[in-house]
């Protein structure tokens, strides 16, 4: 009987230790992983479809969250999405970043555009992909507009 409790625990710590193992990898690699980078951008379009703005926070690039607070983007979060679909991902691995094209429907005071799109940077920071908007496109919408631009 003692056998086959060792046994079981063998195993139990085995797949344990398996399923770090593979953690680490995927964390490691997945900057090369298309399809992890997919998942991540459906994710944080069905957050904005949803409108769950903290959600949509999370999936920000580090350099994004400098300059906008979470309070100021969720203050600022006014779209209102009513589909997207994923187009086109494209991975630079070598540069750990990717060009994600996504069209999408939104409704404007009662009119509803269908088919606008949007190219979006994401980036491999701490073991996952977050979007980053380019800074011209936050600075723009957060700051005033420098003389001479």
């Amino acid at each position: 009987m003692k056998m086959l409790e060792r046994k079981r625990g063998g195993m139990i710590l085995l797949l344990v230790f398996l399923s770090a193992c593979s953690t680490l990898f995927v964390s490691r690699e997945g900057y090369k992983d298309e399809m992890l980078l997919r998942r991540r951008v459906e994710a944080c379009w069905r957050a904005k479809l949803n409108k769950n703005w903290t959600v949509v926070y999370k999936f920000m690039c580090q350099n994004y969250k400098k300059h906008v607070s979470k309070d100021r983007f969720i203050a600022s979060a006014n779209l209102n999405l009513t589909g997207f679909r994923i187009q086109k991902v494209r991975l630079f691995p070598e540069e750990k970043r990717a060009k994600v094209l996504v069209s999408f429907d939104i409704e404007v005071m009662g009119f509803a555009f269908k088919g606008a799109r949007i190219s979006e940077d994401w980036v491999w920071e701490k073991g996952n992909w977050f979007v980053c908007p380019s800074p011209e496109g936050f600075r723009s919408l957060f700051e005033p507009k420098r003389k001479g631009k």
